[in-house]
């Protein structure tokens, strides 16, 4: 299967174990919950819109936003859903052909100098059980007030799909000073959590568990590593940094919003 993380198995398998009740349909898997005088409230996020009939039959099971994959503003409207918000771009990193050759020129200087920094690298699979980059994450996202896929349902994710999500750790001596989680899913990957030390920083230890992870999915059969959104007012640094390994950005096809009696 070839789609976002967000219409994955996985991630279906992830949501039913945290107790949710998400609904699959011809129009793909739509996130739901019962509100009180509302009734069942639907979201339908990342999946390819292909046909106005399809999402009129999720409309009657509740769907009430669409966050589309790609463009596709004739086929939402003729299903009666208006534009509510402008595309968000997300960097896609092709797994295929040689990785070094694609990066930006500083991108790949860091690496280098990394890679020469004496570091240790620790690739496993993870299983959901207590971790140090957990931990680090929910401090990481206390700290920075960003939103992001809640700990619980990536922990139940790698339970529920042994070998789904793995951790790439650097370490200097005994100290890990970076770390990052990838979520497996048919022929692509999602990049979900990464933090860096002070320390990790200095040595540019980010770059080298990048694109080890990188490197590991390339071998085994992936063919993109999804980065996540690109926010070049908001934080420009890490825009480039994503945009430095070679990904490239890709509008996505905005957010929809059902109108009644259309």
């Amino acid at each position: 299967m070839d789609s976002a993380l967000q219409q994955s198995s996985e991630f279906e398998r992830g949501l039913l174990a945290c107790g949710q009740a998400p609904w699959r349909g011809p129009g793909g898997l739509m996130l739901r919950r019962r509100l009180p005088l509302i009734g069942w409230h639907g979201v339908l996020s990342r999946s390819d819109v292909t046909c106005p009939d399809r999402l009129r039959t999720a409309r009657r099971m509740g769907l009430r936003i669409v966050n589309a994959e790609r463009a596709a503003p004739r086929i939402l409207r003729a299903a009666g859903f208006r534009q509510i918000l402008t595309p968000v771009h997300i960097a896609e990193l092709p797994l295929k052909g040689d990785l070094r050759a694609a990066m930006h020129q500083k991108w790949r200087n860091r690496l280098r100098r990394a890679e020469a920094a004496g570091l240790s690298l620790r690739h496993d699979a993870w299983t959901g059980a207590p971790h140090w980059l957990i931990a680090h994450e929910v401090a990481q996202r206390d700290q920075r007030r960003y939103a992001a896929l809640p700990v619980p349902i990536v922990a139940a994710i790698a339970r529920e799909t042994p070998g789904c999500a793995r951790i790439v750790e650097a370490w200097e001596g005994t100290s890990p000073i970076a770390g990052m989680l990838i979520l497996r899913h048919g022929a692509r990957a999602t990049y979900q959590v990464g933090w860096t030390s002070e320390r990790g920083r200095a040595l540019n230890a980010h770059c080298l568990t990048l694109f080890e992870a990188a490197r590991w999915l390339a071998d085994h059969g992936h063919r993109l590593l999804e980065l996540g959104a690109i926010e070049t007012e908001r934080n420009p640094g890490l825009a480039r940094f994503k945009l430095g390994t070679g990904a490239r950005a890709r509008a996505l096809g905005g957010t929809w919003l059902a109108i009644p009696g259309l």
